[in-house]
């Protein structure tokens, strides 16, 4: 796993997800997502993933624009309806975008499109896929996009991870992501992604937890992404201080945290999980990596 520098392209988005906050809006203008770029840190891994980057005029043009030495990886979080307009797909793919990220909300078209508050949301979704999964890009070292789906956890849709595992399955994805989106029980969300992890590697999907506390993963623990890409999130409440994974996990809901939540206060492979973090924070600090002279764009000559 790769730590990325989050790349804000504008909260738009043509679905309307009752769970997520990211609605309305309109894209951020070229200079400012340029600007993001310059301030990353080689070696480079960027993450278009606000809204429905896809849709954003200026990605492509970004990209082209704020050359950085260093640059390994772009990933792009879509709801897959732009993917299916023209071109854009490839267009994407010639920019260097090798990484996509998909939500399934739902393991049918019904249960996805009300969530989704769009009827054919789960259509394009597939459809995407389904493209991204025939692309061979030409030119790169890899020769098959990487594919990230994602299932956003919440109360309305707990019921459902089991099924929505067993569809995307089918589609034979290089990652499962499972992420808390507020709203349900901690617990209850483990125990249903719990259940669902060894049909996971048993296909040979890597599965990962994102925005869990790690007082309730019980041995999860290595699939927690906080571990390889650590979230600027502070635990809630004071108990949290003692825990040993406090200077690794994300947090957690402050009313949910309230009720029940306990710091871990030991743990068998607490040591090795936090050197793992410590190891990605070295390797990825930038102390050892040099930039090409001049990298910065001059940004009179964005057109």
């Amino acid at each position: 796993m790769n730590k990325y520098d989050f790349i804000h392209t504008g909260a738009v988005c043509p679905n309307n997800c009752e769970f997520c906050s990211q609605r309305g809006g309109k894209y951020i203008d070229l200079t400012s997502i340029v600007s993001e770029i310059n301030d990353t840190r080689p070696p480079c891994n960027l993450y278009f993933g606000e809204g429905d980057a896809a849709g954003s005029p200026h990605v492509i043009k970004a990209l082209k624009t704020a050359s950085i030495w260093g640059l390994r990886r772009v990933k792009l979080k879509t709801t897959g309806t732009p993917l299916l307009q023209n071109d854009r797909l490839m267009e994407l793919v010639h920019a260097g975008i090798l990484l996509y990220e998909i939500d399934i909300l739902g393991p049918d078209a019904k249960t996805h499109d009300d969530i989704a508050g769009r009827s054919g949301a789960y259509s394009d979704a597939c459809r995407a896929i389904r493209s991204i999964k025939q692309v061979r890009p030409r030119g790169f070292q890899i020769n098959e996009l990487f594919l990230f789906l994602s299932v956003p956890v919440f109360g309305g849709n707990i019921e459902h991870v089991s099924a929505i595992t067993k569809e995307i399955i089918k589609y034979r994805p290089d990652r499962v992501v499972y992420k808390y989106a507020g709203n349900a029980d901690y617990r209850d969300s483990i125990s249903a992604i719990g259940a669902c992890i060894p049909k996971l590697l048993d296909a040979g999907i890597w599965p990962v937890l994102s925005g869990f506390p790690f007082c309730v993963v019980g041995g999860l623990e290595y699939h927690c992404q906080e571990i390889y890409d650590r979230q600027v999130v502070p635990a809630i409440g004071e108990s949290c201080g003692k825990c040993v994974f406090s200077r690794v996990c994300c947090g957690m809901e402050e009313e949910l945290g309230r009720t029940y939540l306990e710091p871990v206060l030991e743990h068998k492979y607490a040591d090795e999980i936090n050197k793992i973090a410590d190891m990605e924070t070295i390797l990825l600090s930038g102390k050892h990596s040099i930039r090409a002279p001049g990298h910065r764009v001059d940004e009179s000559t964005i057109s």
